[in-house]
């Protein structure tokens, strides 16, 4: 299992967050009950930093966003499947919910 590390923050049908190299701002729309599709834009802010799909600033994304029970401590998860645009190869990325925004 690759492990890697950011934040995401989702509200209101927006998507924000980054890690140590790319930051990431997207958007979210219900598809299905716990489905959204998404589109998520990822820019390089560290050109030390190499991404997992090359060494690229700018990345499209898109796929989608579902419901995937819970954790081993009970919090919810979404599993987001996301592919560059004209591209069927992409990643899974587990996300877990552990705030809520006040």
């Amino acid at each position: 299992m690759d492990l890697n590390g950011g934040v995401v923050v989702i509200e209101s049908g927006k998507i924000f967050g980054g890690d140590s190299g790319y930051f990431y701002v997207g958007s979210l729309q219900p598809i299905d009950s716990g489905v959204w599709s998404s589109e998520v834009t990822i820019n390089r802010h560290d050109p030390d930093i190499i991404s997992i799909f090359g060494d690229t600033d700018v990345i499209h994304l898109s796929g989608q966003f579902k419901r995937d029970g819970e954790d081993g401590r009970g919090r919810p998860k979404l599993l987001a499947e996301l592919a560059p645009h004209g591209s069927d190869v992409g990643t899974t990325i587990e996300l877990i919910h552990v705030a809520n925004l006040p």
